[in-house]
């Protein structure tokens, strides 16, 4: 697997389990598999929900700040890598 940069989480609300990630890289779409890495943190997570201002979205574009349902807390300043498939 190779990882690719996603984006950085901006904040964490942690009675909705919910990461802000601001998309600097490529795009962030739901079902995506991820590996949230920093000082504190080593999460490997499926993307199951994302939302933009309250509404649910399948798919966050670079320059979008957007919400992430993560199931274990994340801190600021950590980085979303998405994980692809190395194709042989």
């Amino acid at each position: 697997m190779s990882e690719v940069l996603v984006g950085t989480v901006e904040h964490y609300y942690p009675k909705a389990h919910a990461a802000v990630v601001r998309v600097e890289g490529d795009p962030l779409r739901v079902g995506d598999q991820v590996h949230i890495v920093g000082s504190r943190d080593d999460v490997w997570e499926e993307v199951t929900s994302l939302q933009r201002k309250h509404h649910n979205i399948e798919k966050a574009r670079p320059g979008e700040e957007v919400g992430m349902w993560v199931e274990r807390p994340v801190h600021r300043g950590s980085q979303v890598f998405r994980l692809n498939a190395i194709e042989a």
